[in-house]
């Protein structure tokens, strides 16, 4: 038998639905309570998400589909429990303002390969999410241009992504890796659930980056071989700019409201000509 409160399950669902699923397999749930903690970890293709609770708890382990959250979870701290009924089912019970409830499920199978940790971990300042965020937003969606859908993590330091047509390069963070690595363009950096303002550390295996934050670790899968524009030759040489425009605030302020009413908004790459005729 494994309690959880019905908030966690509504938190956990929020963030593992981002993950989408495995292949042909439908997402799963899994639940694994020890004497060192509880362990609920979600493993699809590109980022595997484990939430981890500390406590002592009587060794059980247990998967359900992840639509079954959808079922149970909730705003307060009331308990669903969780418990194995027979060889292949879960009954989940809780109560919904008094109301007693009752959902019985079939048990899915445990997942026995769900990434390893990497021994070595880096600390970066709380804003290392925001910075991925960042720069998926500036990465393309699709693959346009070889690499363009990805965000490159330099060993030095510095979180590169492109589209082709615009370039953000941030820097002053830790990797416990040389050379670059790659990861896709994933939405978990903007999930309002994981806790933006902690510190965030980062480490490496074969196949993935880690990220730990508070309670949370995601392994995203990466790549160290991939046709990742040099970004920097984005950026013109300030030696061979012919023609500058300077906008004023309140001019940036009209564009930015007018743009995106204009003919072309929902192209990513439409062509905007600017006529400076003095």
């Amino acid at each position: 038998m494994i309690q959880i409160p019905r908030s966690l399950a509504r938190t956990l669902r929020a963030v593992f639905r981002r993950s989408g699923q495995r292949g042909r397999q439908r997402p799963v749930v899994s639940l694994a309570a020890t004497q060192e903690g509880l362990r609920i970890r979600l493993h699809a293709a590109e980022v595997a998400v484990e939430y981890h609770q500390a406590g002592s708890y009587v060794p059980e382990q247990l998967a359900l589909p992840l639509e079954a959250l959808a079922d149970f979870e909730g705003r307060g701290d009331s308990l669903v429990t969780l418990e194995a009924t027979g060889p292949a089912k879960i009954q989940a019970r809780w109560e919904d303002g008094g109301v007693p409830k009752l959902m019985d499920y079939d048990a899915a199978e445990l997942d026995s390969a769900f990434p390893e940790g990497p021994e070595t971990l880096l600390d970066n300042e709380p804003g290392f999410i925001k910075a991925l965020h960042d720069a998926t937003e500036t990465a393309a969606r699709e693959e346009i241009r070889h690499g363009v859908n990805r965000v490159q993590l330099r060993a030095s330091g510095e979180i590169v992504a492109t589209d082709g047509s615009q370039v953000l390069i941030q820097r002053g963070f830790h990797f416990p890796w040389t050379g670059n690595v790659f990861i896709p363009r994933v939405s978990h950096f903007s999930c309002r659930e994981l806790p933006a303002e902690l510190p965030v550390r980062v480490g490496f295996t074969a196949h993935h980056v880690t990220l730990q934050l508070g309670p949370w670790t995601l392994h995203v899968g990466a790549e160290t071989d991939c046709r990742f524009p040099t970004a920097e030759t984005a950026i013109p040489d300030p030696a061979n700019i012919a023609t500058r425009w300077r906008l004023s605030p309140e001019d940036a302020a009209f564009l930015a409201k007018a743009l995106p009413r204009l003919p072309g908004k929902t192209d990513d790459h439409a062509p905007i000509t600017l006529d400076l005729d003095g």
